[in-house]
């Protein structure tokens, strides 16, 4: 597969619940750091979740499959797209240090915080 066709997953942590007739999802100015959260990041589903930013590591899988795993297939890097239109690479290691400052309440991953 090439891997610049490959799925782009929205960044599902912190979302609003999902309720009947609600949106699911934010604008731009409901971001406190639209510069440091991930709106798409590469996976291998249409979403991707904090719970999954490290299974790649156990089972690499190009293309598209339904587990949320964020996909490091760019030099053991993921692509990711920011809230506000920025576009950049993170490591596993990136992420690691995300975790050492808050995980999944880091601004990476929660959008409202």
């Amino acid at each position: 597969m090439d891997k610049l066709f490959a799925s782009y997953g929205y960044n599902r942590e912190g979302m609003p619940a999902l309720k009947a007739n609600t949106d699911q999802s934010f604008t731009v100015n409901q971001v406190t750091s639209p510069t440091r959260t991930a709106a798409f990041v590469t996976a291998t589903d249409w979403i991707v979740t904090y719970k999954s930013r490290f299974r790649w590591e156990e089972n690499p899988v190009e293309g598209k499959s339904t587990d949320q795993k964020m996909a490091y297939r760019h030099g053991n890097k993921a692509v990711v797209v920011y809230y506000d239109g920025s576009s950049g690479f993170v490591s596993p290691e990136d992420v690691r240090a995300f975790d050492s400052k808050g995980g999944a309440k880091h601004p990476f991953w929660k959008a409202n915080y």
